[in-house]
């Protein structure tokens, strides 16, 4: 896998590298060298746009000497006489920060307000591309300019004349790789975003997301193009820099997932560190005009510390032979050799000019990515396993549900059983003993799934040592209490259980914190509750279960239930409730028993929409039909 990705990540970078420099225009000139300066302090206001001023010579690319605490700066040059274009322009690839530019004192562009602190926009991060008149020729050009960064004012990098439609092709070129790569992140972003959602919320999905979505937005906002779409050029600067400070946010709060309960500290610390970065930023441009290159160095340096310990991290688990954090370490190695090539390229140490960092985040994003899909792949495997497991026990505990006999010939026993996931809590049992005394069980222990289902297992094992004694309810729920409180680890069961007799109508009964079980009485036509107090199993090892009776006609009903049943839930939250169960009961008492239980399971579907009628909780229901043949 991790050799597919490198040839890929090869592939796309030497074919996105062939439009990655930006061509020189044909019958262009250059605008380097020699201009003439005046700071703010020294400028003469009446002569802003024209006339005469205290002129010094500088060159550029460069800063004027001497600036101090100077914001303001006024430039000029005289343009070229010899040359002549269909359409002239002037590109400025950086300009620091908000200008004016003037020729031969007129206004021909503006960007901001360098004026005063309204409107603004305070960024160096757009290229500028200004038509010229066709008789620019010999002009001056003039430009008065505000900057709050103290390390440089004024243009930078290319400065050119030459025609507007090929400074045009020439941004767009250059900017093509970085749309690709851009629309590529939200790509990929909108992917892990559907990851997150299908895999139950798993938040290294959304982490890794974020990161793509915020690199979607670094690449894409800082270009010609996204200054003109907005009608604010404020908007993506804003965008830009919130992008780049939320950016090591879910970088640290991503690899925190990948190496998850491992150096919780150091990720805390470091989501806390960003987070707070973040804010006073934010703060500080917001409300205080803050210039964001003036937050540049200290945001530089805070990634560079922020970056020690995770590459410390990687390096290390590398070391150990975790494949990860090789595949990891690999892609940011490669960033890293990007972002020296570009340091070097600022520095004129290539004659060639050939930006590499955008490709160097792109790799460290898609090894990450790589690291991501593994453990997607391993988790997969795992749930599998784990799915495979569960689908044994469910057998296993299926199997130790005693069906009801089907040949007693005064009781009749239906059941539903739903566990929550494929093994529940829910448990229910029936032991005839050798006098033809009839036990019934119905239990639901506290939680659910594996540890529920062996508590379960443990309260069978329980209830088939009381066959001597089924007729004493208040006995049967004693000796499970003494068997079982001091087993279930925080975990407590309520039970019902129900003596019934071979010999007369009579039941006898005991329940330890359950619901009520339910009397439809065929001669009084109607739903009767009933139960007797008491707490939990494992909650009290010295609880009493008091016990009592009833006594029986032909055609009387029973039902027992655990809870799972009564807070059935809608679609909108709403639970079934025991009075709807009743109504049903009621309505349907005298169909025989397999109806009566799928007039149930219809009536669960039709409340929850057809949804999974056990989302919330296991659900246990037992029908008990007495019809008067006794022997």
């Amino acid at each position: 896998m991790t050799r597919n990705l490198v040839k890929i990540f090869l592939c796309f970078t030497i074919s996105l590298s062939l439009s990655c420099e930006t061509p020189n225009p044909n019958n262009s000139i250059s605008l380097h060298g020699e201009w003439e300066f005046v700071w703010g302090s020294k400028i003469d206001p009446t002569h802003l746009e024209a006339g005469n001023q205290n002129w010094k010579k500088f060159l550029l690319p460069g800063t004027p000497e001497s600036r101090k605490d100077e914001n303001y700066v006024l430039i000029r040059k005289f343009l070229p006489t010899d040359l002549t274009y269909r359409d002239p322009a002037l590109l400025f690839s950086i300009m620091l920060e908000d200008f004016e530019i003037f020729l031969d004192g007129e206004s021909i562009y503006q960007f901001g307000n360098p004026y005063s602190e309204l409107g603004r926009i305070q960024s160096y991060i757009f290229p500028h591309v200004i038509s010229l008149p066709n008789d620019f020729q010999g002009k001056e050009l003039r430009i008065f300019i505000h900057s709050k960064y103290k390390d440089y004012i004024g243009p930078d990098r290319v400065i050119m004349l030459t025609e507007r439609g090929q400074i045009m092709q020439s941004i767009l070129i250059a900017d093509l790789p970085r749309y690709l790569l851009g629309s590529i992140y939200l790509l990929i972003a909108c992917v892990s975003l559907i990851l997150f959602v299908l895999s139950d919320k798993n938040r290294i999905f959304l982490y890794y997301s974020l990161m793509l979505l915020f690199n979607g937005g670094i690449t894409i906002a800082a270009d010609y193009v996204s200054m003109n779409f907005f009608a604010d050029p404020k908007t993506p600067v804003y965008m830009y820099y919130f992008n780049l400070y939320l950016l090591p946010i879910f970088l640290y709060a991503f690899l925190g997932e990948i190496y998850q309960n491992q150096h919780r500290k150091i990720f805390k610390t470091g989501i806390v560190f960003y987070t707070l970065y973040f804010l006073i930023a934010s703060f500080l441009i917001i409300f205080y005009d803050y210039g964001f290159l003036n937050l540049e160095v200290f945001f530089n340096t805070s990634i560079l510390i922020g970056l020690l310990p995770l590459l410390s991290i990687i390096i290390y688990h590398s070391y150990k032979g975790d494949k990860d954090s090789k595949i990891l370490l690999f892609g940011f190695i490669i960033f890293t050799l990007c972002v020296a090539h570009d340091i070097l390229t600022d520095f004129d140490i290539f004659v060639y000019k050939v930006s590499l960092y955008w490709y160097g985040m792109f790799s460290f994003l898609l090894f990450q990515g790589a690291t991501l899909f593994r453990k997607l792949y391993h988790i997969q495997k795992n749930n599998e396993l784990k799915e495979n497991e569960l689908l044994v026990a469910k057998k296993i505990q299926n199997s130790i549900l005693s069906p009801f006999p089907d040949n007693l010939t005064n009781w009749e026993f239906t059941s539903i059983y739903e566990p929550m996931r494929e093994v529940g809590g829910d448990f229910y049992d029936i032991l005839i003993d050798d006098k033809g005394n009839i036990g019934v069980i119905l239990i639901d222990v506290s939680g659910h799934g594996v540890a529920a289902a062996l508590i379960a297992s443990m309260a069978k094992v329980s209830f088939s040592h009381c066959q001597n004694f089924l007729n004493s309810p208040d006995k049967v729920l004693s000796e499970m209490e003494k068997s079982l409180g001091d087993k279930m680890n925080d975990h407590f069961a309520t039970a019902f259980y129900l003596s019934l007799s071979s010999r007369e109508p009579l039941v006898q009964y005991s329940s330890a914190g359950h619901p009520s079980a339910l009397l439809v009485s065929d001669s009084e036509k109607e739903v009767l509750e009933f139960r007797t107090r008491a707490r939990p199993i494992g909650i009290n090892p010295k609880s009493d279960f008091p016990k009592n009776y009833l006594h029986l006609k032909e055609g009387d009903l029973i039902c027992i239930y655990t809870d799972g049943v009564t807070e059935l839930n809608d679609p909108y939250q709403n639970e079934y409730g025991s009075t709807r169960l009743k109504e049903i009961l009621l309505m349907n008492y005298s169909l025989p028993l397999a109806e009566i239980k799928e007039k149930l399971l219809q009536d669960f579907k039709a409340w929850t929409k057809n949804l999974n009628i056990q989302k919330h909780d296991d659900l246990t229901l037992i029908l008990i039909r007495y019809n008067g043949e006794i022997t």
